[in-house]
């Protein structure tokens, strides 16, 4: 069993020296890593160099080949110990793709007014009040809960229906027939 998945992987919390020590507790576990512990230094001065592509998640497969080829200076490797360093790097190129991307929520209202949410998959819950989800709940430093009235569609239905019955019965805001002109 290879214990490269438990070296820590890319993303937003990685940090060289967190890696270092790891390496060097698993050196002593696996034979693979322990083949290739001799040349830690350059592996780790490689893997600084690229630190924050590797937090950013942008560690790109030509960044990659760049890092290999600064493992490999100054030392001759064979080809186990080449995979080794390879599935290391590769370890820590798909931990930093996993990295959490912020949702974005877009909400039109009907006066046309957009509304822009982001962070709504990572959203930490706060204590509501029971029934309440994340959503339903009015955000911390909202304000005023309505600014605008809101209406129902039935309200609207039966406004509609008493207006088009008032017409009909002939009241004073209507406007005058039209008279035929004659030619």
């Amino acid at each position: 069993m290879s214990y490269i998945n438990k070296l820590p992987g890319g993303g937003k919390k990685f940090k060289v020296d967190n890696f270092d020590v790891k390496f060097k507790k698993l050196s002593t576990r696996d034979s693979k890593i322990a083949a290739i512990s001799d040349n830690q230094k350059s592996i780790i001065n490689a893997i600084k160099n690229y630190q924050y592509a590797i937090r950013s998640g942008s560690f790109s497969k030509s960044q990659q080949e760049n890092a290999l080829s600064q493992m490999k200076r100054g030392s001759k490797f064979n080809s186990d110990q080449v995979n080794t360093m390879k599935k290391i790097i590769n370890h820590l190129a798909a931990g930093s793709e996993n990295n959490e991307k912020d949702s974005k929520i877009r909400i039109i209202k009907a006066d046309n007014e957009e509304i822009v949410m982001t962070g709504l998959a990572s959203h930490n819950d706060r204590p509501r009040g029971p029934g309440l989800s994340s959503l339903s709940a009015p955000p911390e430093d909202y304000s005023s809960a309505v600014q605008k009235p809101v209406t129902s569609v039935k309200d609207l239905m039966n406004k509609n229906k008493v207006q088009s019955e008032s017409s009909s019965t002939g009241s004073s805001g209507q406007r005058p027939p039209m008279i035929p002109l004659s030619r």
